[in-house]
C-alpha cells in the first residue's frame, strides 16, 4: 500500500511539472542539424555564377496581380570569395511599374558593386551609356543593403540571413530542459525530413507566433521550407539544392511575405533561379578589382569612407571636369529599395539576442516579448507549484511511515 501511495504522488508530481518541457520531441536532432548545417556552410569557401530574379509587389486591396505596384526582373552575376573575404555582384535590372492594370513606366539600369577588405562599393549606371561618366560610391559594407529585396544580389548573405538557423538550434539544444524556455515548441522526423516548430503562445486572443523549419537531412541539413507567421505579417521561403563536389549549395529559392496590417496591405513575391558555375574553385584576387564590376578609367569615385572625397579614376580626366557630373549621375539614379526588408522571422523565440541577425527590427517584436515574459511566468509558477506538491507528498510519506510504526503494521 505505502509503494503504491509513493508511486501515485511521483506520478502527480510528474503530470502536474510536464508543462515546464520547452520541447516535444528528440532533441538530440536540434543537435545533429546544426552540426551538418554549419560543416556544410564552411565547406564553402568560393562560390559563383549567375541568377534570375523575378520580385513582385501587389496591393492586396486590389485582389488582382499587377493592378497597382511593380514588378522588377534581375539578370544577376556573382561571386564570393570566403578565403578573401570578398564578394562582388552585377545586375542588370528593370523594373516596371503598374497603375490600374497598365503598365506605367519602365526602368532598365545596372547595379553593381563589391565588399572586399572592410570596404563596401556601389554604383548605379546605365551599361547601354558607354558614353556617360560612372559614379562609384565607396562606404562602409554595413551601409550596403544586401537583403533579398535590394539591387543587389548576394546569394550567400540571402542564404544566411533567412533565418538564425545556428544560433536557434543550438540555444534549444542546449536550454531544452530550461523551464524559462517558452513551451510548445515540436520537433518531429520523418526519414530524411524534419519539422522543427516554435510557439509562443499570447493571453491576447489571436497573437501567437509561430515559426515552422524544415529541413532535409539528405541535403547538408539544409533548411528547405521556413513558416513565419505573426499577427501583422506572414512570411513563408522555400529552397532547393544541389550537389557540386562535397557540398551542398542553393539552386532555387522563393520567399512571399504578406503584410496584414489594416490600410497597409501589401504582397510581396520573389523567385530566384541560380545557375551554379564555381563552387570551391580558385578565384584570382583579381576578379574583385574595380574593372570587374564597370568602373572604367576616367569614371568617378566618391569616397565616403575619407571625407566625401571625389576624384577620377586613374586621373584620367582632371577632376574638374569629373566633378559636375557626380550630383547629375546621384539625382538621375532610379535608387529605391524594395519594401520587403521586413525581417523573416515574426518573434524572437530564443528570448535572447539572437533576433537580432535580422535585417530589420520586426513591429511584432514587442508583442512577442510581452509573450514571451507571459511563457516566463506561468513557467515559474508552475515550477514552484510543482515543488510544493513534491515536498507535500515527501512530508507524507515520512508521516505515514511514522504512523505506520506506531500502529503496528496497519493503517
Amino acid at each position: 500500500m505505502r509503494a503504491f501511495k509513493y508511486i501515485m504522488c511521483v506520478l502527480f508530481v510528474v503530470i502536474i511539472a510536464s508543462p515546464l518541457l520547452a520541447i516535444e520531441g528528440d532533441v538530440e536532432l536540434l543537435k545533429l542539424i546544426a552540426d551538418g548545417y554549419e560543416t556544410n556552410w564552411e565547406k564553402i569557401r568560393t562560390w559563383g555564377g549567375s541568377a534570375v530574379v523575378e520580385i513582385s509587389e501587389v496591393d492586396e486591396k486590389t485582389e488582382k496581380s499587377a493592378q497597382n505596384g511593380w514588378k522588377r526582373h534581375n539578370q544577376a552575376e556573382f561571386l564570393v570569395d570566403r578565403n578573401l573575404g570578398a564578394t562582388r555582384w552585377i545586375n542588370r535590372i528593370e523594373d516596371i511599374t503598374y497603375n490600374q492594370g497598365k503598365e506605367e513606366q519602365r526602368k532598365p539600369f545596372d547595379y553593381s558593386g563589391m565588399v572586399k577588405s572592410n570596404k563596401g562599393c556601389q554604383m548605379i549606371y546605365d551599361s547601354t551609356d558607354k558614353q556617360r561618366i560612372r559614379t562609384m560610391e565607396i562606404l562602409p559594407p554595413a551601409d550596403i543593403i544586401r537583403n533579398e529585396g535590394s539591387f543587389i544580389f548576394d546569394p550567400q548573405y540571402i542564404w544566411e540571413h533567412i533565418y538564425p538557423v545556428l544560433q536557434q538550434l543550438r540555444f534549444c539544444y542546449e536550454n531544452a530542459n530550461d523551464p524559462n524556455l517558452s513551451s510548445g515548441h515540436t520537433i518531429v522526423r520523418q526519414g530524411n525530413i524534419v519539422t522543427f516548430e516554435l510557439k509562443v503562445h499570447s493571453e491576447v486572443p489571436g497573437q501567437d507566433n509561430f515559426n515552422r523549419l524544415v529541413f532535409d537531412l539528405s541535403k547538408g541539413c539544409n533548411l528547405v521550407e521556413l513558416v513565419a507567421l505573426c499577427p501583422v505579417n506572414e512570411v513563408r521561403w522555400k529552397l532547393d539544392y544541389e550537389q557540386i563536389g562535397n557540398v551542398f549549395v542553393v539552386k532555387e529559392m522563393s520567399k512571399s511575405y504578406k503584410d496584414k496590417r489594416q490600410g497597409n496591405e501589401r504582397y510581396n513575391q520573389m523567385k530566384v533561379t541560380l545557375n551554379n558555375k564555381i563552387v570551391n574553385k580558385p578565384v584570382d584576387s583579381a576578379e574583385f578589382e574595380f574593372d570587374k564590376i564597370g568602373l572604367r578609367p576616367g569614371d568617378n569615385i566618391l569616397d565616403r569612407m575619407v571625407g566625401e572625397l571625389v576624384y577620377p579614376w586613374r586621373k584620367e580626366y582632371p577632376i574638374s571636369e569629373a566633378i559636375p557630373n557626380i550630383e547629375k549621375d546621384i539625382k538621375a539614379s532610379p535608387h529605391k529599395e524594395v519594401p520587403i526588408a521586413s525581417p523573416p522571422t515574426c518573434q524572437s523565440v530564443s528570448q535572447t539576442s539572437e533576433s537580432a541577425n535580422v535585417d530589420a527590427k520586426n513591429p511584432a517584436d514587442d508583442k512577442a516579448n510581452v509573450n514571451t515574459a507571459n511563457s516566463k511566468t506561468k513557467s515559474l509558477l508552475l515550477g514552484i507549484l510543482g515543488l510544493a506538491v513534491l515536498f507535500i507528498a515527501i512530508i507524507w510519506l515520512c508521516m505515514d511511515k511514522l504512523f505506520f510504526k506506531r500502529g503496528g503494521g496497519k493503517i
